[in-house]
């Protein structure tokens, strides 16, 4: 017991000189401190990170400035931004691009605004998260040239519950004939996320650190009785707590999969009955990630295996990009080199799969 003791006393130990190594320490500054801090002896400052705030890298400090927030889907783009506002915004290694948005905040090009505007009636309506919202440009033009007029309300950072959301929101009152309804393999990763925010009852931007992307509000126990406390007792918690877990958001339990598995599969089969009472057609569009192309299933990706059989089930039709994707010589041709989305290539395809399934087959 004593030699027990004594381990967990060091381990303690090592655990505290961990957690103060890792905060800031700078000599006291006149006025106020930013964030949670300490005044210790010598005009020493402690600053210790706050948990509630999310310090944004510039790519995503520089889309921020064009977001709102939005009491359905929590948030989306800035609405009736025009190409000649002249924002051009730039990820990884795609090519930079002017923004165009509707109404609603959601990004498609001036051509299909216009269409929308003029009252043409919508054929395809695309739902889903980055891959789709990045895809937007590139589906219309592809399906313009066939006489089908595509609309983009996908958006990067949607999970599975904001796509239903918008579907019913802003789908619906469009009509279209079809949904195309993207699912990626990690989007539903972040459906506890939204549904926290939605019981939350604060706006998107406060429960996520002041971001559109950052990470939730940490609530439950103990982090509701900390921070009654106030922000430091809640700051230095959570220092702690993060050198402890060290858990990234793909840790997941095998019960926090069945969840979240079970979770999508609802949110997709509500979809599709929702389509079909209103006469839509319905497409499932199963995008595989990078990784899976290029190395093979990981640990992390075990969506599409977990939910596709189930979903058969149902008579729904389903896309599944995985065998058009792998009959390419090179998969890697299908995704930008740095950023992990895929490119024109990849997108050219899925339009080409998309269509097939819209035709019944036909060529």
């Amino acid at each position: 017991m004593t030699l027990f003791l004594k381990l967990t006393a060091f381990l303690g130990i090592l655990l505290i000189a961990q957690v103060l190594l890792s905060l800031s320490y700078d000599l006291r500054a006149t006025g106020e401190a930013d964030g949670p801090h300490l005044d210790l002896p010598g005009h020493l400052r402690v600053s210790v990170p706050d948990p509630d705030h999310y310090n944004a890298p510039p790519e995503v400090a520089a889309v921020q400035t064009y977001q709102r927030t939005n009491p359905i889907v929590g948030f989306a783009w800035q609405p009736s931004i025009d190409t000649s506002d002249g924002i051009v915004i730039s990820w990884g290694d795609a090519p930079p691009g002017v923004v165009s948005t509707d109404e609603f905040g959601f990004v498609n090009s001036t051509a299909a605004i216009a269409q929308h505007r003029s009252g043409t009636p919508v054929d395809i309506v695309g739902l889903g998260a980055s891959y789709m919202g990045g895809a937007q440009a590139t589906f219309f033009d592809y399906f313009d040239l066939k006489g089908l007029f595509y609309y983009n309300l996908g958006q990067g950072r949607y999970t599975v519950p904001q796509f239903n959301a918008a579907l019913q929101a802003y789908a619906l009152p469009l009509k279209p004939k079809w949904i195309v309804y993207g699912l990626d393999e990690v989007s539903f990763l972040l459906i506890d996320d939204f549904e926290g925010w939605k019981r939350s009852g604060m706006d998107w931007f406060s429960y996520h650190g002041g971001s559109w992307c950052g990470p939730p509000r940490k609530s439950g126990f103990p982090h509701d009785q900390l921070h009654a406390l106030g922000t430091l007792p809640h700051a230095l918690y959570c220092a702690v707590e993060r050198k402890v877990s060290k858990k990234s958001l793909v840790d997941l339990s095998e019960a926090q999969k069945r969840h979240l598995v079970d979770a999508t599969r609802t949110c997709v089969l509500d979809a599709y009955h929702t389509a079909c009472d209103n006469d839509i057609g319905f497409i499932l569009l199963l995008i595989p990630s990078k990784t899976r192309m290029t190395s093979g299933p990981t640990a992390q990706n075990f969506l599409f295996e977990r939910v596709v059989p189930d979903l058969q089930k149902s008579g729904m039709t389903i896309v599944d990009l995985r065998e058009p994707f792998a009959a390419v010589e090179d998969p890697r041709s299908l995704y930008f080199a740095i950023d992990s989305h895929w490119n024109r290539h990849g997108v050219y395809i899925a339009a080409q799969e998309i269509l097939r399934a819209v035709m019944g087959g036909r060529p």
